[in-house]
């Protein structure tokens, strides 16, 4: 539950961030990149519950990258007078992947410590 909430604070958090920095990013709104962040984090958090494992480690960090890609490149249609071009989303999704890592890191070893106590 703890990483669910971080991910809600820290993905919409980035989604803005990328917004300011990356070219080729663009959101009429500053709600828009909140959306397309916790869109992403839900999205991740599922994909992780179903596969991160100690062994799918680099399968699960590259899922979260294709999903983070294809959200931010895919969701600013449905959305007026906004636009994210292809390396922007490409910059984003990178920027989400390095993030993912330690959520990653925490997530496998808390399986583990819960593992040890059964």
């Amino acid at each position: 539950m703890t990483i669910l909430l971080i991910k809600l604070i820290l993905t919409p958090v980035l989604a803005t961030f990328a917004a300011f920095i990356f070219p080729g990013i663009f959101y009429s709104s500053y709600w828009q990149p909140i959306v397309i962040g916790v869109a992403i984090a839900l999205v991740t958090r599922y994909v992780e519950r179903i596969l991160l494992r100690s062994h799918t480690k680099i399968i699960t960090l590259i899922i979260d990258f294709f999903t983070a890609f294809f959200l931010t490149y895919i969701l600013p249609y449905g959305f007026e007078n906004a636009y994210v071009l292809f390396p922007g989303a490409v910059f984003t999704a990178i920027l989400f992947t390095v993030a993912e890592l330690p959520q990653h890191y925490f997530l496998l070893k808390e399986d583990v410590e819960q593992n040890s106590i059964v």
